[in-house]
């Protein structure tokens, strides 16, 4: 049995078994983590994503714009428009996901964020790299803060605030 975390708690978690796109399979990078999201918070995935990453601390928020930015090389769009979430273009968005793209010279980045239920939110990354050896560097340094990051309770702590 799993053991249940508190609201806006993470953990990485298998996609074996996982219902993904084809392409996001193929991806040179992949991973998830499951974030507990309260049972009465109906709040779709793109309005969950927009609390996790638009209203984090300016310094979770802007620390991950930069390292975008400055270390993945991500194109990013602004901030305040309603077409990007941190900078990430919004791909689709329905009721169940909310899927975000993010381009460079280096590898292209997908984000999903779906419920997967009532109570629970998954955060998956998917990296495809166009310069295999260059990209596979930068990932190796900027990975390891990637996967802290998707884990800090504090990335996750706005989805316990009601909307």
């Amino acid at each position: 049995m799993a053991t249940r975390l508190a609201v806006g708690q993470a953990r990485r978690v298998s996609l074996a078994s996982a219902s993904l796109p084809a392409q996001v399979k193929r991806a040179d990078y992949l991973d998830a983590f499951e974030v507990t999201v309260a049972e009465s918070d109906a709040r779709i995935p793109e309005a969950l994503a927009r609390a996790a990453l638009e209203q984090s601390g300016t310094l979770i928020r802007e620390g991950i714009r930069f390292a975008h930015r400055a270390f993945l090389l991500f194109h990013l769009g602004p901030a305040s428009s309603p077409d990007h979430i941190l900078g990430w273009r919004i791909v689709d968005s329905t009721p169940d996901a909310v899927h975000l793209q993010a381009d460079s010279p280096l590898m292209s980045g997908t984000l999903i964020l779906r419920r997967t239920n009532a109570a629970t939110g998954q955060l998956i990354t998917a990296l495809h790299y166009k310069r295999p050896r260059a990209a596979a560097a930068v990932w190796r340094a900027i990975g390891p803060v990637h996967r802290r990051a998707s884990n800090d309770q504090n990335l996750w702590m706005s989805l316990g605030r009601a909307a």
